[in-house]
C-alpha cells in the first residue's frame, strides 16, 4: 500500500463547466410539477420549456 502513489499517478483534473447565459427558477405547482413562475419567465424561455413538456 505504501508504494501505491507511485505506481498510481492522480488522476487528470475535470474539465471546468460551461459558461451559461441565463438561469431559470423552476417552482413546484399544486399538482406537484415543476415549471417556471409565469409572470417572470421571460417569453422565449417560457415557449422552449412548454414545448419540452413543463406547464
Amino acid at each position: 500500500m505504501r508504494h501505491n502513489p507511485q505506481v498510481r499517478p492522480e488522476p487528470p483534473l475535470r474539465p471546468a463547466p460551461f459558461e451559461v447565459e441565463q438561469v431559470l427558477t423552476l417552482a413546484p405547482y399544486a399538482d406537484g410539477t415543476f415549471g417556471p413562475p409565469y409572470v417572470t419567465a421571460p417569453a422565449e424561455a417560457r415557449t422552449t420549456l412548454n414545448v419540452r413538456g413543463f406547464p
